[in-house]
C-alpha cells in the first residue's frame, strides 16, 4: 500500500503560496464569474453546508461570484428545486439539498443529541406545535391562530425555530425581510392594526390590513427533518461512504485540502474527521496527494479536476474582490507565509486581486484603503469595483462610504483622490472623504 501511494504521488513543481488564492478563486468562481441564475446555482453547489452570517450571503458572497446579482435570482433558484436554507444557534445560514441532508454536520449533531431526550416527535415544543402537520407548509397568516393571533409572538417563535435549525421557509425573502427589519416585522403589522382601529376603517381597508398581515413574511414556513430517513450509523460501510461524500463536497469547494483550510469548516468536515477518509480515497486513486503549494505544513490532497487546472499555466490578470469572511479568501488562515499580507478576517474588510496579486485592501467598509499599485496605474478604476459594489449592491447597499485614510495618509490629501473623483461623487472635508454613487 505504501509503495502504491508513493508511486501515485504526482511529480510537479510546487507553486508559491501566493498562487493559492488565485487557485481558490478560480475553483469557486470569483475569478471566473458567470451572470444570472446560470452563475448562481454552481456557486451554491460549491458552498453547500458552509455556514456564514445570514446577511453576508446576499451582501458579499453571491455578488462576488455573480456580477449584477439580484435578490430575485436566489428566490427563483429556491423555488425550482430541492435547495433549502437552515439556520444555526450563532445566527448563521447554510444551504443544502434535501437529498444531502444527512451529510450536514448540524443535522448530525442534533441527531446525536436525540438519544438523551428522545426523538424530536416526542419533544413537542411551542415551535413545533405551530405545525399541525409536520410535513405541510404554512404561510404566516395560517400560523397566526396557533399563536393566539399574536403576530409578534409568532414571529419570535418562528425565528427561535430557525436559529435552532428546525424551521425554514421556501423563499429567502422571509429571512431577507427579517434582516432588513431586525426581525421586528410584526411591530409594523401591529401599528397598521392600531391605525385602522383608531380611525375606524372598515370594508376594503380592513381587507387591505389582512393582506398586509399575510405578507408580513412571504413564502411558506415548514419544519426541517432533524433525522433523515434511512440513515444507519451502525453500518460501517454506509458511514464511510457518507464521509467520502463529505470529502467530495470539500473538494468541490476548494479543489485542494489541507489541515489549515478546514479550520473554518463545521464539525465532521474538519481535518481529524476526514483525514483517514482522504487516505483511503488516495489509495483508491480517486484523489491525489503531493506537495502542490509550498509553505503549507502537512499533507495536501487534490481532486483530479482541480489538478488539471493546477497544471495549466495561468497568466490570468482578472480583477476580482472578496470579503475577508468569504470561504474563497485566505484572510485569517494560520500560515506563516501569509502573515501580515492580508487584513483581519472580519466582515467589514475586503481584498481586491489582479490575478494572484493583491492590489487593494479595504478595511472597515472603505474607511481605510491600502493601494499596492501607484496612483497612475492604468487599471486603477477597475480596482475600485469593491467600493462600487458597497454602494450599488442589490441587498443592503451603503448610502455613502466615509474614507478616512489612504495608504496611511489622510484621505483629503491622498494622491489617489483624483481617481476616486472620476468614479464617485466625492465630498471632501478636512478629516475625511465621503463617496456617493454617481448619478
Amino acid at each position: 500500500l505504501r509503495m502504491t501511494r508513493v508511486s501515485a504521488v504526482p511529480q510537479v513543481r510546487p507553486q508559491e503560496i501566493g498562487e493559492l488564492q488565485h487557485f481558490l478563486a478560480r475553483i469557486q468562481g470569483p475569478a471566473t464569474p458567470a451572470e444570472g441564475v446560470d452563475g448562481l446555482f454552481p456557486a451554491l453547489e460549491r458552498l453547500v453546508g458552509y455556514p456564514l452570517p445570514a446577511s453576508l450571503w446576499e451582501a458579499e458572497v453571491f455578488p462576488a461570484r455573480v456580477p449584477g446579482y439580484t435578490v430575485d435570482s436566489l428566490d427563483a433558484t429556491l423555488r425550482k428545486g430541492s435547495l433549502r436554507w437552515q439556520g444555526d444557534p450563532e445566527q448563521r445560514i447554510r444551504f443544502f439539498f434535501e437529498e444531502d441532508a444527512e451529510l450536514l454536520p448540524y443535522a448530525a449533531q442534533k441527531a446525536a443529541g436525540d438519544t438523551e431526550d428522545g426523538p424530536p416527535e416526542e419533544r413537542l415544543t411551542a415551535v413545533t406545535a405551530l405545525f399541525s402537520d409536520p410535513a405541510a407548509r404554512y404561510d404566516f397568516s395560517a400560523l397566526l391562530p396557533k399563536a393566539d393571533n399574536n403576530a409578534r409572538h409568532l414571529e419570535e417563535l418562528l425565528w427561535e425555530g430557525v436559529w435552532q435549525g428546525d424551521v425554514s421557509n421556501d423563499t429567502f425573502s422571509a429571512l431577507r425581510r427579517g434582516l432588513q427589519n431586525r426581525f421586528r416585522v410584526a411591530e409594523a403589522v401591529e401599528k397598521q392594526h392600531r391605525a385602522h382601529r383608531a380611525y375606524g376603517h372598515r370594508g376594503r381597508r380592513l381587507h387591505l390590513s389582512r393582506w398586509k398581515e399575510a405578507q408580513a413574511y412571504p413564502g411558506s414556513w415548514f419544519l426541517l427533518p432533524s433525522r433523515p430517513a434511512g440513515v444507519d450509523d451502525s453500518d460501517l460501510i454506509e458511514l464511510e461512504e457518507r464521509r467520502k461524500d463529505r470529502v467530495r463536497i470539500l473538494l468541490d469547494r476548494y479543489g485542494i485540502l489541507f489541515r489549515e483550510i478546514l479550520l473554518r469548516e463545521p464539525p465532521l468536515f474538519r481535518w481529524p474527521d476526514v483525514f483517514r477518509t482522504l487516505r483511503l480515497m488516495e489509495l483508491s486513486g480517486e484523489i491525489l496527494s503531493g506537495l502542490f503549494f509550498s509553505n503549507i505544513p502537512g499533507p495536501q490532497f487534490m481532486s483530479h479536476p482541480a489538478f488539471r487546472m493546477f497544471q495549466q499555466e495561468s497568466w490570468d490578470e482578472a480583477v476580482y474582490w472578496l470579503n475577508a469572511l468569504d470561504p474563497a479568501c485566505l484572510c485569517g488562515l494560520p500560515l506563516d507565509a501569509l502573515r501580515g499580507s492580508l487584513p483581519k478576517r472580519i466582515e467589514g474588510n475586503h481584498v481586491v486581486f489582479r490575478g494572484k496579486d493583491v492590489v487593494l485592501i479595504s478595511q472597515r467598509k472603505g474607511g481605510q484603503l491600502t493601494f499596492r499599485v501607484p496612483p497612475d496605474d492604468p487599471r486603477l478604476g477597475e480596482y475600485l469595483l469593491v467600493l462600487r459594489h458597497l454602494l450599488h449592491r442589490d441587498f443592503s447597499p451603503q448610502r455613502r462610504l466615509i474614507v478616512e485614510a489612504i495608504n496611511d495618509t489622510p484621505a483629503p490629501q491622498s494622491p489617489y483622490l483624483p481617481s476616486l473623483k472620476k468614479h464617485f461623487d466625492v465630498v471632501a472635508d478636512i478629516k475625511h472623504v465621503s463617496l456617493y454613487r454617481k448619478p
